[in-house]
């Protein structure tokens, strides 16, 4: 079963990390800064294709996302990903 508050702690965790404010999370995913807020609080499940799309921005495996379980971050050298998120472009990382 998925703890809705603990995956919100994890997407604060990953959006905190990349430096990255609601606002800016939300103009990338097309939705209302109050929907992300929701997400990060517990009080919004996440939906496929907003998951996905967290995944790639954040570069974090869907299952540790979700469930807490293995490493947050994908090994995208392994995986072939070459995804890069136009919002994270400016960013030094």
């Amino acid at each position: 079963m998925i703890n809705w508050k603990e995956v919100g702690k994890r997407l604060r965790f990953c959006r905190i990390s990349w430096k990255l404010t609601q606002t800016q999370v939300s103009e990338y995913l097309g939705v209302k800064q109050s929907q992300i807020s929701k997400l990060e609080n517990g009080t919004r499940k996440l939906k496929t294709e907003v998951l996905e799309k967290l995944c790639l921005l954040y570069r974090v495996d869907d299952e540790w996302l979700l469930y807490g379980k293995g490493e947050p971050t994908l090994n995208w050298n392994m995986t072939g990903f070459t995804v890069k998120p136009k919002l994270c472009v400016t960013y030094t990382f």
